[in-house]
């Protein structure tokens, strides 16, 4: 049985970025992926912040479908507003950023395994967990769990249990094509086609798209489909469509995401913005931290869920109080309906729209929204002052 410092369970951005940021510390590493091509399927709609993006990378067109110069705003009455927002954010190609973060995997030194599935994750022996694949056992100091919001690499050690109804949303969204679909503009909609959620228009570019919605599973009634279907009839009348994509999104956050030997990163450790599900960049922040966290507490000795803790401390340094004011924030959407969605919608208009936001500050803005309406103040008040008061 082969043995690892690191054993990354699952080939995703997450995982990729562990495995590099582990293997590039010295560190012998193994990325086991249960697709036999990388970035076969995405089930995300590929959006970033640009400052999220320049964190990690320096700008690679390969990656990089469009930009987002603009942000289009849609009542439930089908009313927008459109935000300019200059160099707010980027539509990703995901399944080429993906395989080509596969190939630097590879250049640090990391072994990577594709078409290879993980069937159990053994006892913490006091060094070490044995991970049992389709391909034979091998044997990590550290796992990494990037396996996804069902991941096995948490259920088996613990840290995760089933999802309830209300603690993810439900997606749906085709790749399509329709000439109304600008370039340069990402849409948000909300309505009764998105309980608990919203629908979305990505651009792709030359008129393609990603076309979609999210709903609270707590809150849905209606086959998915059908939602979706409701949504182009009011945007769009009738789309091209040309494949489909969609998934679970983690919206209730963890308490912890180690234990004895394991790390959980990305939607296997529930790292995704409660109120938008969002996640590409808390699963680049969260793979390359758990690399730098293994090659630190393995100097020191057996990986254990003391040692490790320091993942979660520095998570909750750096993103605690964001991740709890989002959440608060998820469950006050939860409660609003169509008609608060109007009064929003008025507030935003006349406080955004004509201007150009050059840099978005979440915290500032909803002050701002709460402040101007007496009747969301009343909605919203647990916001007010942004997260430090949390």
């Amino acid at each position: 049985m082969q043995q690892f410092d690191v054993v990354v369970v699952g080939g995703s951005i997450s995982g990729t970025l562990a495995a590099i940021s582990a293997a590039e510390r010295g560190l012998s590493v193994v990325l086991l992926e249960r697709k036999k091509i990388p970035g076969e399927k995405v089930f995300c709609a590929e959006g970033i912040s640009q400052s999220s993006y320049h964190y990690f990378f320096e700008k690679n067109p390969r990656w990089i479908s469009t930009e987002i110069n603009q942000v289009s705003l849609f009542s439930p009455s089908g009313r927008g507003v459109r935000i300019e927002t200059p160099g707010a954010g980027y539509i990703l190609e995901r399944r080429v950023m993906e395989r080509d973060l596969w190939v630097i995997a590879a250049e640090k030194g990391a072994e990577l395994r594709c078409g290879v599935r993980v069937l159990d994750i053994g006892e913490w022996d006091g060094e070490g967990r044995e991970v049992v694949t389709s391909d034979g056992k091998v044997w990590g100091r550290i796992v990494v769990g990037a396996d996804g919001i069902e991941s096995l690499t948490g259920r088996k050690t613990g840290l995760v249990r089933g999802l309830y109804p209300g603690e993810y949303h439900a997606t749906l969204q085709y790749f399509a094509y329709h000439p109304s679909i600008e370039e340069d503009t990402a849409e948000l909609h909300a309505g009764p086609f998105a309980p608990g959620g919203y629908g979305w228009v990505f651009p792709k570019g030359k008129g393609y798209g990603w076309v979609g919605i999210g709903v609270d599973t707590a809150k849905k009634s209606g086959n998915l489909r059908d939602l979706l279907k409701e949504f182009i009839r009011k945007r769009f009348g009738n789309i091209k469509i040309i494949f489909i994509s969609g998934g679970g999104v983690p919206t209730t956050p963890l308490r912890k995401r180690t234990t004895d030997g394991v790390i959980l990163v990305g939607d296997a450790g529930r790292f995704a913005i409660p109120v938008s599900g969002g996640g590409i960049s808390h699963a680049l922040y969260t793979g390359k931290l758990a690399g730098e966290v293994a090659s630190e507490v393995l100097e020191k000795g057996p990986a254990t869920a003391k040692r490790l803790s320091i993942f979660d401390k520095r998570w909750k340094r750096e993103w605690g109080k964001e991740e709890k004011w989002y959440f608060i924030a998820k469950k006050i959407y939860m409660r609003m309906k169509d008609e608060d969605f109007e009064i929003l919608y008025d507030v935003v208009k006349k406080l955004f729209e004509g201007k150009k936001i050059r840099e978005f500050h979440p915290f500032e803005a909803v002050e701002r929204i709460l402040k101007a309406s007496p009747h969301l103040l009343k909605l919203g008040k647990k916001l007010l002052g942004g997260y430090h008061g949390i």
